[in-house]
């Protein structure tokens, strides 16, 4: 039983990030040769331990009763709350194309406010209970959907750049790309001048179609292709907030600086491969 105590307390205290516990035999009476509890953490904002997987090598006799008193739970009976998912890399890493006070600002307080509102809009509803990707899928239009819809699309943005980014995709992306607009120097202009051209606050995207070709998408507010059947394959965020520190209101040179110096292809290719 302190065993299983123990455990519970840790997950209460863990973030995700794929921690794994491994226990033998010899739990509170029960023949058990192996219990592994696995917190499987989701950076794109999936709930701290909505992941956890128990795998017996033989039956638990007793399973019940623990579960009873709160030892043993479920995915869907937890009741932990979004977390704000860790950068790809440190805040410093991609100045001076954008800056360590961007970062300190745009993710630590603007992305960190979604979660903390999606949290707080969430309880007692239908989507308590529900994974980041569901809740942006399924809720009506309103506070809820806006703030999932942000977390998500933030960390999207954040995996669309890298260090040391730029350049162009290959492979098959850049086929699709060549196929759309002719070559990747036309598709360049194109989505400066979608992006730039996104009236007030969204984002704009490459997008995989349904029929496999790609396309320029723009999104305002909270907007995401999550909801349509284009899959996101990178995304600019055209929200102020996401260029003033650096570029004030020079939305034209942040889009610029974006492709040339940050665009992360390696995330796009996968995503259209995916």
């Amino acid at each position: 039983m302190g065993v299983l105590l123990s455990l519970y307390l840790a997950h209460l205290a863990l973030s995700p990030g794929g921690i794994g516990l491994n226990l033998g035999a010899g739990l509170t009476g029960a023949t058990v040769g192996l219990l592994r509890l696995t917190f499987a953490g989701d950076r794109l904002g999936r709930r701290r331990g909505r992941g956890i997987v128990y795998e017996f090598s033989q039956a638990l006799p007793g399973l019940a009763p623990l579960r009873k008193m709160g030892l043993l739970f479920t995915p869907q009976e937890n009741d932990m709350e979004h977390v704000l998912p860790p950068l790809p890399y440190p805040k410093n890493a991609l100045a001076p194309h954008m800056s360590e006070e961007t970062f300190e600002y745009h993710y630590g307080k603007h992305h960190q406010a979604y979660v903390t509102n999606l949290n707080n809009l969430i309880k007692g509803t239908e989507f308590e209970h529900k994974t980041l990707e569901e809740i942006v899928k399924t809720a009506p239009a309103g506070g809820i959907f806006n703030n999932a819809a942000q977390v998500w699309n933030h960390t999207f943005f954040w995996h669309s750049m890298k260090p040391g980014g730029g350049g162009q995709p290959s492979g098959a992306l850049l086929a699709a790309i060549n196929q759309r607009w002719g070559s990747y120097d036309e598709f360049k202009k194109a989505f400066q001048a979608s992006a730039v051209g996104n009236f007030g606050s969204g984002w704009t995207w490459l997008v995989k179609k349904p029929d496999g070709s790609v396309d320029i998408v723009n999104t305002s507010n909270a907007g995401t292709p999550l909801t349509t059947a284009d899959k996101p394959l990178l995304t600019v965020d055209v929200w102020e907030h996401a260029y003033y520190i650096d570029y004030r209101n020079l939305r034209p040179k942040f889009v610029e600086t974006f492709l040339e110096h940050l665009v992360n292809w390696s995330f796009a290719e996968a995503n259209y491969a995916g």
